[in-house]
Formats: C-alpha cells, sequence, structure tokens
C-alpha cells in the first residue's frame, strides 16, 4: 500500500512538473494561475524537506548511541586515536557548523540585508555571546551597509539591538532595521546578487538540525521586488 501510494504520488508531481516545463518552452510567458500553482508546488516541498529533517536526525541519534556502546577497539568509536573524521560529524556544535555556513556565505560582503524575525529576541543575559556570534558570521567588521528586518512581536532585546547598532557605528558600518512581521522565511542577502534561506533563526541555530540553502535567482528577484515596494530595504522614515 505505502509503495503504491507513493507511486501515486510521484506520477502525480512527474505531471506538475512536465506542465510547467511545457509552459516554460512555450513562447508566452506564464500566466497567474501556473505562478500559483509553482509556488504551492515549490512550498509543499519545502515542508517535505523541512520533515526529513526529523527522520535525519533520529536516524543520526540511532547511530550515536549504537558507537556509544562498542566496547571493541574500533577506529571508528569515540574515543578511538582514529576518530577524527567521525569528531568531524558527531563532536563539534551543529550551532558552530551553521555559523560557519553562514560565515561563509558572507565573505566578501559589502552590504548584508538579514531577515530574520527573531533576530532581536533572546534573554539579555546571554546578548554579549550572541552579538559577538552575529558579529563573525556577518563579518560586520568588513560590511559597508547592514539593514535587519525584524519583528519586534518575536522578540525585541534592546541590549542585542543596541550592541549590533554599537558595533557597527565602531566599524563605520552604515546599520538600518525596520519592524515588520510579514516575511516569515530567515533570509541573508549579500550585495542584493546572492541569497541563503536558513532553515532556523540566528539564535535558533543546533537547536534542531535544519538546512541552509541557496535562494535561486528568480525568488531572490522577486523577494529584491517586494522589499523595495514595501519599503522593507532601508529605514522607513516617519
Amino acid at each position: 500500500m505505502r509503495k503504491e501510494r507513493m507511486r501515486k504520488i510521484l506520477l502525480h508531481e512527474k505531471e506538475i512538473i512536465e506542465t510547467l516545463l511545457e509552459e516554460l518552452s512555450s513562447e508566452e510567458n506564464l500566466n497567474e494561475e501556473m505562478l500559483r500553482y509553482y509556488d504551492y508546488w515549490h512550498y509543499k516541498h519545502y515542508r517535505f524537506y523541512r520533515d526529513a529533517e526529523n527522520e535525519i536526525r533520529k536516524l543520526r541519534r540511532t547511530i550515536e548511541k549504537k558507537l556509544e556502546r562498542v566496547d571493541v577497539n574500533c577506529p571508528l568509536a569515540k574515543g578511538s586515536s582514529d576518530s577524527n573524521v567521525l569528531e568531524m560529524l558527531t563532536g563539534l556544535s551543529m550551532r558552530n557548523e551553521g555559523l560557519k555556513e553562514i560565515r561563509d556565505f558572507t565573505k566578501n560582503t559589502e552590504n548584508l540585508i538579514v531577515i530574520d524575525p527573531y533576530i532581536y529576541g533572546g534573554e539579555t543575559g546571554n546578548s554579549k555571546k550572541y552579538i559577538d556570534e552575529f558579529t563573525k558570521s556577518s563579518r560586520l567588521q568588513s560590511l559597508k551597509k547592514l539593514h535587519i528586518v525584524y519583528s519586534s512581536k518575536h522578540g525585541n532585546t534592546k541590549a542585542i539591538k543596541n550592541g549590533i547598532e554599537t558595533i557597527s557605528k565602531e566599524v563605520g558600518c552604515t546599520f538600518s532595521d525596520v519592524d515588520n512581521s510579514s516575511i516569515h522565511d530567515r533570509i541573508w542577502i549579500s550585495d542584493r546578487q546572492r541569497a541563503i534561506t536558513v532553515g532556523t533563526s540566528l539564535g535558533g541555530l543546533g537547536n534542531r538540525l535544519c538546512f541552509i540553502l541557496q535562494l535561486p535567482k528568480v525568488d531572490l528577484e522577486n523577494l529584491l521586488e517586494y522589499l523595495d515596494e514595501n519599503e522593507l530595504s532601508r529605514r522607513k522614515v516617519n
């Protein structure tokens, strides 16, 4: 039953893909109905891959528990002198890995836009460490402009906000932000040319397994158009 259900789902998805490809190959542009259909298809698959993260996490924990019970001198067992490869996968913090991915992305960036509703969320007592992590991952000291889209509904810790703004001024980076809750996803945009989507907010990296993926060019163009039209790409003047 499960195999048959999967076969029907895949055949249905194949039909959708073939239809979209046919529309793209035609001389006329996609109509609004097809664009909405594509957006729904893209969103549904994003949800599917996000749900798959839980299964990946369970499998990883199962493997780790089995390795912890190994009593023989296995080169892959924890504590073995030859376990360097495995330690890269299980020993390092997932948060550190996520921050490194973002830091790699922001290399050579001059103008950075960060869309994260929870970017200012967090406890005042942990604000210094959080600000340090943001400063490093964003390469704030080498930025010319930093713009943040956040939501005060999801967190507005003044110590974090003021800390980031203060460091920006110290290093000569033009800082601006805007309070808006219309965008759910967490997106980092480099020089309006490249972007990544981060499966969780900066403060949540490492708590749960998530994807950090490149945003397709066409999606970035649509996002920038939305930001500009709604005055979210710069500080609003009241």
